[in-house]
């Protein structure tokens, strides 16, 4: 043990600004930095401390344990990716500063918490699940889940055992799904004009929006595609073939095809146009993302009500 009064004392504002040279002679010994005179921290090397005498042999930890500690710490701060561990209570055992923002809390009122208290929704997941299997098992897994935080973000996950309990990275896939999700969009729809030049094309999504109309739709209607986008297809028909309409764009959402369907298009200016659509819905797995129709005009003012062909 050393003697405060015998150190060799600093005051923080002179080791503020010649920090590196206060650090290289607390590597051979102890340094105090005082605050208006009085001793307040003490600057002392790692290997100084595993040495001091109150530390008992069992206490004691290891150089070579505390470096690799201090070296894994630098290295979660670092990584663009969040992280989070949890012992075997599934009590949050660390984070880094990624997983701190994700969460919202800081990483001390993080350290300790049931992540079942802290996320009530996570228990009935499909991460819940996989933590428990690696816990169970000590097999690690990669997934893909629904942000239990934030519900409208995809998360690439990797669960994994870390010490005696489960450590997971994970990084927020949001955009990457939404930019392929466009590109399977713009493949269907090129598709669709690709199988006739003639035809119009409009997107609709799962409710029947319309998220996108090319130039000949927009002169079949009167409209932009900006004032498409406002509307449902279904506000822009006949009002005695609205039922027909919807129940035929929920049916395609279902059977990824329909056969097409001839509805009274009512035009910006109040005429009615004859209009043909042919269906084709987009998934993403099992689940439906909305529709690619292509619609052809008819060329006349009346169809005798909404029909299949």
């Amino acid at each position: 043990m050393f003697k405060i009064n015998e150190a060799e004392t600093v005051s923080a504002g002179d080791i503020s600004r010649n920090f590196g040279e206060w650090q290289s002679r607390a590597m051979s010994k102890p340094i105090v930095i005082t605050h208006h005179g009085r001793p307040r921290l003490i600057l002392q090397s790692l290997d100084g401390y595993v040495g001091l005498d109150f530390l008992s042999a069992a206490d004691r930890p290891r150089s070579s344990e505390l470096r690799t500690t201090a070296k894994l710490r630098g290295i979660l701060g670092q990584i663009q990716e969040g992280f989070i561990a949890f012992d075997a209570e599934f009590l949050i055992a660390d984070v880094n500063r990624v997983a701190e923002l994700y969460l919202g809390f800081a990483r001390e009122d993080l350290i300790g918490r049931d992540i079942r208290d802290l996320i009530p929704a996570t228990v009935d997941s499909l991460v819940w699940g996989h933590i428990v299997r690696v816990l169970r098992t000590g097999e690690a897994c990669e997934f893909n889940a629904r942000s239990t935080v934030h519900p409208d973000a995809s998360m690439a996950m990797r669960a994994f055992p870390y010490d005696d309990g489960v450590g997971m990275i994970f990084s927020n896939t949001t955009r990457d799904d939404q930019a392929q999700a466009e590109q399977q969009w713009w493949r269907a729809i090129q598709a669709a004009a690709a199988a006739d030049p003639l035809a119009a094309i409009i997107r609709l999504n799962v409710r029947g929006g319309i998220e996108y109309a090319d130039e000949n739709f927009c002169t079949m209607t009167g409209f932009s595609e900006g004032e498409l986008k406002t509307y449902l297809l279904t506000e822009i028909v006949h009002p005695q073939e609205r039922l027909i309409l919807a129940r035929a764009i929920n049916e395609c959402l279902r059977q990824a095809s329909l056969k097409p369907l001839i509805v009274r298009l009512l035009t910006r200016e109040g005429a009615e146009r004859d209009l043909k659509l042919t269906m084709g819905s987009v998934f993403e797995g099992l689940l439906p993302q909305g529709l690619v129709i292509r619609v052809y005009d008819m060329q006349t003012s009346h169809s005798g009500g909404a029909k299949t062909v």
